[in-house]
């Protein structure tokens, strides 16, 4: 009888030849053995896909022709077509900021209040100040500053 050894030891000699060619005693045991009928089916679907792959196939004729034939055809960017890509991204745009505005809100912190820095954007004129509504020093500057910006 033979064993699991002798069998796999053959494996390159019993893929190459029929059933009916294996001595009595190792078709005994492949029939009887699990792993080593396993091991002689994927041998030989190893074999069979190498040989497949060494004969290469070409594709059929006009196949190219098809695939181009069948596919949308190349357009030319148009004028109209210039701001497309910027309003597939305003609804992701809208997403992000809405999800951050949540997260705010459920975060319960505030943005920090918008303070101009002293001497940066501090208003200068009277009319400045009354306009951000820091208050003029008087009203006579403040008109006087109004009536000098008109002429």
């Amino acid at each position: 009888m033979s064993d699991c050894r002798t069998v796999q030891a053959s494996l390159d000699v019993l893929v190459t030849r029929a059933k009916s060619a294996w001595p009595r005693a190792v078709a005994a045991h492949v029939a009887a053995c699990e792993r080593c009928a396993h091991s002689l089916a994927v041998e030989r679907l190893a074999r069979g896909l190498v040989a497949v792959a060494a004969r290469g196939s070409a594709p059929p004729v006009g196949f190219a022709g098809r695939v181009i034939a069948a596919g949308p055809h190349a357009r030319t960017v148009g004028a109209d077509d210039f701001w497309r890509p910027a309003w597939i991204a305003l609804p992701a745009f809208g997403a992000i900021t809405a999800a951050l505005l949540v997260l705010a809100l459920l975060a319960g912190t505030r943005p920090p209040a918008l303070r101009a820095a002293p001497g940066l954007l501090a208003p200068t004129s009277a009319a400045e100040q009354l306009v951000s509504g820091t208050g003029a020093d008087s009203i006579d500057a403040a008109l006087a500053a109004i009536l000098m910006n008109r002429s």
